[in-house]
């Protein structure tokens, strides 16, 4: 038994270091037959790149620098902001670059693989100098194409991705954000879209309730200035024009059909002027020095009108402030009063749910639109006489508001000023409050 147990021992031994050699030092990817090993091109790692240059190729002289913890930026022809995820993808590309094949050891005439003087070249520049690669024509079969690298004379045959890291152009690489920065603190807005000219202000700490100060003066809708903003931070350029224009006027940018300028609390400004449009572009300015194209899609969904700035819901005194309240329907008028901060109905005091549940939903009663004081025929308010009404008033103020005929799932009201849109839920909630103060019983 003794002598049995021994060699399987031994043999299990043998086995143990066998898959530890295996897995720890036959580590290499096993060939097919006739197939080559890859061989790593560019002996640098991202972080060793500080430069790549493009030659030969419609930008003569593109560069791309890369230096720690800053941005990448293109230093030629001219500096500009760098696309950050493209530079970083063609960096990516270009030093992870591996061959398929070696089609030749030492080649004596690159041009039979469509490589010379003229061929479009990478020179990637690291803390160990440069590496130049020339890329040459397609090869006949799989879509790969060749290469070479300066001071060798092996002729690569490289997957046919990394054409499009050799065949860069400057609006490629080019940031196409109009502002790299992000909107903070933002404390005012002036808004000009055609005759529409509205000034937003924001005092809050919290930077998120606006009002509108001119043409009027209500609270604003925060929602849409907040998308406005976020819209504004996010445009891109859709197609680089001019860098530096000498006539805004040819893009109709003297007299722009939307205007909207930022400012800061610590008052810096931004602003955004948009011109004509070309095709599905339309002509934008950010400094009054550079045109470019931007999507007409986009500066569409920059344009609102003076009402889309106001805040969607009805404007109507809080319940504390209010010191009367009257409601009149075909049946007649109620009127409740405030006295020793108790709410009193036919000189009887009522529970102030009575009147919560009224100034709740009026409240939070969404307005659809809002619109001049007309075609108040069709809006079923041309005779008032007639119509339900709301009035609120307080120590400052005297609010009075017409209800309209209900026309399907939304109705009419109006003031003295305007006309507004709103849900059947008003309507319900009128004739609640009006019927519950008129079966009320005095409250103990």
């Amino acid at each position: 038994m003794k002598k049995r147990f021994m060699p399987t021992v031994v043999a299990f031994i043998i086995l143990v270091i066998l898959v530890i050699y295996a897995n720890y030092f036959e580590t290499e990817e096993i060939l097919l037959p006739g197939a080559q090993k890859p061989v790593q091109i560019v002996d640098l790692s991202q972080d060793a790149v500080q430069s790549i240059t493009w030659l030969g190729n419609e930008d003569k002289n593109l560069k791309l620098i890369f230096e720690k913890d800053k941005a990448p930026m293109i230093a030629a022809p001219s500096s500009y902001r760098a696309d950050k995820s493209e530079a970083e993808g063609v960096l990516r590309h270009l030093v992870e670059l591996k061959s398929e094949m070696v089609v030749s050891e030492n080649s004596a005439d690159f041009e039979q693989y469509g490589i010379n003087a003229s061929s479009t070249k990478v020179i990637i520049s690291g803390v160990k100098g440069d590496i130049e690669l020339s890329i040459g024509s397609k090869s006949e079969v799989g879509g790969s194409y060749y290469l070479t690298k300066k001071g060798e004379n092996k002729v690569y045959l490289v997957a046919g991705y990394i054409k499009g890291s050799f065949d860069k152009k400057l609006e490629n690489l080019r940031d196409k954000r109009f502002f790299a920065e992000s909107f903070t603190d933002i404390a005012k807005i002036s808004y000009e879209n055609g005759d529409d000219k509205v000034e937003l202000e924001n005092s809050s700490s919290n930077s998120t309730e606006w009002k509108m100060v001119k043409p009027f003066s209500y609270n604003a809708n925060n929602v849409l200035i907040a998308d406005l903003i976020s819209k504004i931070e996010g445009l891109s350029i859709n197609r680089f024009i001019e860098d530096r224009a000498d006539d805004l006027e040819i893009y109709e940018l003297n007299k722009p059909t939307l205007r909207i300028e930022l400012t800061d609390k610590n008052g810096v400004k931004r602003f955004v002027k948009a011109g004509t449009m070309s095709g599905t572009e339309t002509f934008v300015t950010v400094d009054d020095e550079s045109v470019h194209g931007v999507s007409t899609m986009e500066i569409s969904a920059l344009r609102y009108n003076t009402n889309d700035f106001r805040e969607k819901f009805i404007p109507v005194l809080p319940l504390s402030e209010a010191t009367l309240v009257e409601l009149t329907d075909a049946s007649g008028t109620v009127q409740v009063t405030k006295s020793d901060g108790n709410w009193l109905y036919n000189d009887s005091k009522i529970e102030n749910d009575t009147l919560k549940d009224l100034f709740t939903g009026l409240s939070r009663a969404e307005v659809k639109r809002y619109d001049e004081l007309k075609d108040l025929a069709s809006r079923k308010l041309e005779n008032k006489s007639k119509c339900k009404k709301i009035r609120i008033k307080s120590e400052k103020e005297d609010t009075v508001l017409y209800l309209g005929e209900l026309q399907g799932i939304n109705m009419w009201i109006c003031n003295e000023t305007e006309c507004i849109e709103i849900s059947t839920d008003v309507d319900r909630v009128f004739n609640r409050a009006i019927d519950k103060i008129r079966t009320s019983e005095p409250a103990h």
